[in-house]
C-alpha cells in the first residue's frame, strides 16, 4: 500500500483539473491541503472525509488508488472467501486458508483471524467424517461465542453468520434471528450488491425455516423477501418469496402464478429448484 496519501490525494485532484481552492472551499485553508499533500499533516477523519467528498471518491476507491489500481492483501483475501463460498469450492477455500495464516504472520487483524476460523469451519464440514465434524461443532461453538458477544451486528459480521447460518442448531437461529433481521435492515439501500446480499440472507433464513417446518416463522421472512425484492426489482427472488408464502399458506394459485413468471423470464433452473420445493411440501399441486 503505498501510504503517502497526501500525494496520492494531489495527484488525483490535479488530474481532475481541481485547484485547492476548489477544493477547499470556506471550510478548510490552503495552507492546511498544503501540508496534507506534502505529507506534513495528517488530516482528521472528518477533513479527509470532506476531501474525499470534493474529488468525489469513496475510502474504498481511493485505498484502491493508493495500492496502484489493485486489491491490497486483505481486500483480495474477503474477495477470493466471497467467490469461493459462492461457488463451493473446497481447493480454494484450502488455498484461502493459507493466504489467512500468511497475512496473520505480518499483519494483526482480527478480521482475518475472524474469517480464518470460519474457513477452518467450512473444511471440516465438507470433509464429512465423525472426527471432523466432532471438531467443527468445537469450532462452531467459538465462532457463536464470539459473535453473542457483539453487541450490534455490522456488515461482515452478517457475512461471516449467512455463510454457516444451515450449520447452526435450529434454536440457535431462532434465538438470533430477530437480532440478524434488525441488523439487516440497517443496511438495506445502502448499495445495491449489499441489497442483493440482503435479499440472499432474508432467503437463506426463510429456507432454513421452511425445511425444518417452521412456517409462521418462514412467511414472516418471505414477507420482507418479496418487500425488499421488489423495491430493487428483483423478479426472481420475488417470485421465490411468494412461493414461499404460497407453500405456508398452502395458497396453490400465488404457487403457480409464481412459477409462470419464473418460465416466462426463462428461469429454468430455479423454476426446477423450486418445483421439486413444492412436490415436498405441497405434493398436491401438479407440474
Amino acid at each position: 500500500m503505498n501510504w503517502n496519501f497526501g500525494q496520492v490525494y494531489q495527484r488525483i485532484r490535479k488530474e481532475k483539473g481541481l485547484s485547492q481552492k476548489n477544493v477547499c472551499g470556506d471550510l478548510i485553508s490552503r495552507t492546511t491541503l498544503s501540508k496534507i499533500e506534502n505529507c506534513h499533516s495528517v488530516p482528521s477523519y472528518e477533513t479527509f472525509a470532506y476531501l474525499l467528498k470534493q474529488v468525489n471518491m469513496s475510502f474504498e476507491e481511493f485505498e484502491f488508488v493508493c495500492n496502484d489500481f489493485e486489491l491490497d492483501g486483505r481486500m483480495k483475501i474477503f474477495s477470493k472467501f466471497d467467490m469461493a463460498i459462492s461457488n463451493e469450492n473446497i481447493q480454494t477455500l484450502s488455498e484461502l486458508r493459507k493466504d489467512c495464516i500468511n497475512f496473520l504472520e505480518k499483519n494483526h487483524d482480527l478480521g482475518i483471524s475472524d474469517l480464518l476460523m470460519t474457513i477452518d469451519y467450512l473444511i471440516l464440514i465438507h470433509k464429512d467424517t465423525e472426527i471432523e465434524n466432532t471438531k467443527a461443532t468445537k469450532l462452531i461453538n467459538v465462532l457463536w461465542k464470539k459473535l453473542e458477544l457483539i453487541d450490534t451486528w455490522y456488515y461482515n459480521e452478517i457475512k461471516m453468520i449467512n455463510c454457516i447460518l444451515f450449520y447452526f442448531p435450529i434454536e440457535t437461529v431462532l434465538s438470533f434471528s430477530v437480532k440478524l433481521i434488525e441488523s439487516i435492515k440497517k443496511y438495506e439501500g445502502f448499495s445495491k450488491d449489499i441489497d442483493n446480499f440482503c435479499c440472499a440472507v432474508y432467503t437463506n433464513l426463510a429456507t432454513l425455516y421452511l425445511y425444518k417446518n417452521f412456517y409462521i416463522e418462514c412467511l414472516e421472512i418471505s414477507k420482507l423477501i418479496i418487500e425488499l425484492a421488489q423495491s430493487i426489482k428483483r423478479y426472481d427472488v420475488y417470485c421465490l418469496g411468494n412461493v414461499r408464502i404460497g407453500l405456508c399458506m398452502k395458497d396453490k394459485q400465488k404457487i403457480q402464478n409464481s412459477i409462470k413468471t419464473l418460465e416466462f423470464f426463462s428461469e429454468i433452473e430455479l423454476v426446477k429448484e423450486i418445483k421439486k420445493e413444492v412436490k415436498r411440501f405441497f405434493p398436491l399441486i401438479n407440474g
